[in-house]
């Protein structure tokens, strides 16, 4: 089944101001997920820019996706400022048939 915009609606709240408790996943905490296409969704601060935190996100990523969850990442830039294009590239990986 496809998923149209109407069902992102809950994802509005990647406009507002941090406060998501995320949901837990083995020992992660993800931002969004959505369970039907077991897809987690990162909204990821400016730490992550840093040298550890890519080092931990790609790790924590790559068992994710051995575990047969994908996972996309957003900046709180793109979120903030590119709301529109995030939920489009949401929307796209949602209605991707899983591998």
């Amino acid at each position: 089944m496809l998923i149209g915009r109407e069902e992102l609606a809950p994802l509005s709240i990647l406009g507002r101001e941090a406060g998501s408790e995320g949901v837990i996943i083995d020992r992660f905490i993800i931002d969004f997920y959505c369970a039907d296409r077991k897809l987690c969704i990162e909204a990821d601060g400016d730490s992550h820019a840093e040298p550890d935190q890519i080092e931990y996100d790609q790790a924590r990523t790559k068992w994710l996706n051995e575990e047969g969850y994908r996972v996309i990442r957003f900046t709180n830039r793109e979120v903030f400022n590119q709301f529109e294009a995030v939920l489009e590239t949401i929307l796209a990986e949602c209605n991707r048939p899983s591998p």
